[in-house]
This record gives C-alpha cells, sequence and structure tokens, in this order.
C-alpha cells in the first residue's frame, strides 16, 4: 500500500474514490493495516468533500418538516 496523503485536487480525489471501492467488494479485517488504511482514506476523503462541497444545516422548520 502507497502512504497516504492529503487529497488536494480532484484528479487526487478521483484517484481516492477508486482506491476505496476496492475496499467495498473485500472489507478487510478490524485492527489490521488495511483496516487503518481504509479507515484513514475515507477521512481524508470526507474532509476533501466537506471544504469542496459543504453542506449547510437546514432550517429548524425544513429539518422537521415530513413531506408526505
Amino acid at each position: 500500500m502507497k502512504p497516504l496523503k492529503p487529497i488536494r485536487n480532484e484528479e487526487e480525489y478521483d484517484a481516492a474514490l477508486r482506491k476505496i471501492e476496492l475496499f467495498f467488494d473485500i472489507e478487510p479485517e478490524p485492527d489490521t493495516p488495511e483496516a487503518r488504511h481504509f479507515e484513514v482514506l475515507a477521512m481524508l476523503i470526507e474532509d476533501y468533500e466537506e471544504k469542496h462541497w459543504p453542506v449547510d444545516a437546514p432550517e429548524p422548520i425544513e429539518a422537521i418538516h415530513c413531506p408526505v
């Protein structure tokens, strides 16, 4: 496994998504190097998404409104 580094652009983000998809087919055993790699990669992806595509919290009324 290559060492992980911060995701700084769309190309690196796309590569990280392709890499994490491999773990979806074969989930690593807990407390293994592969599991820690998966966890850190997921955190890096989440961090990049939060910085580049933030999701605003809904207005209080919208949060409790349940469309039928």
